[in-house]
């Protein structure tokens, strides 16, 4: 690994969501792994291709969702600044290239103007 993972975690922490990158755990103790609303959300939509993911936080949810064969594309909107820099950077090293991060407030954001999302 070029970076060196636990420096740059804890520059960017504190960290809410647990991730575990080439072996190495980092990140906080919320590990998405364990929700089963994620498993909850593909057995309703199991062929679905692209998603739409309201408050995606450090992109624990996000990243998993991305790995689900045929999804092809996920955009998914968080305000804070902060947690999109952790949800980019993590993003990076997964090698994720179906995710989109974008920052917006959810009060003001007009969400039909981020088109159209198929299952």
């Amino acid at each position: 690994m070029a970076v060196d993972l636990i420096a740059e975690s804890a520059r960017r922490g504190p960290w809410i969501t647990h991730f575990v990158i080439e072996g190495v755990p980092t990140g906080g103790d919320y590990q998405v792994i364990n929700d089963r609303r994620v498993q909850q959300f593909l057995g309703r939509f199991p062929n679905v291709r692209t998603i739409l993911e309201l408050g995606s936080l450090e992109g624990g949810h996000t990243f998993t969702l991305a790995r689900h064969p045929g999804v092809e594309r996920i955009l998914a909107i968080e305000a804070r600044a902060a947690n999109l820099e952790k949800a980019k950077f993590i993003g990076s090293l997964l090698g994720v290239s179906n995710v989109e991060f974008r920052q917006a407030n959810l009060e003001q954001l007009q969400l039909a103007s981020l088109g159209c999302f198929i299952n």
